[in-house]
């Protein structure tokens, strides 16, 4: 099968029994290494904590406390 995407994490996903492309964890941590989320040498104590419970578990739920709890204003967009 060709890969017309290569870079889009398709190969991640899964299919269904209805022939379905299914989102799987793997495919949710790879938003995790886009720039908009990724770790970065100024990244605060909440992000990093926040960025590997995600790693973890990416279907964790984050409360608006976690996400305001960061210092920097765009990351607080970006989640």
């Amino acid at each position: 099968m060709t890969h017309f995407w290569p870079h889009s994490a398709y190969q991640t996903l899964t299919v269904g029994s209805d022939n379905q492309l299914l989102v799987t964890d793997d495919f949710l941590r790879t938003y995790l290494l886009r720039p908009e989320l990724n770790l970065v040498p100024e990244s605060c104590d909440a992000e990093r904590s926040l960025h590997q419970r995600l790693s973890e578990s990416p279907r964790a739920v984050i409360s608006e406390q976690e996400i305001a709890a960061m210092s920097d204003p765009d990351i607080q967009v970006n989640y």
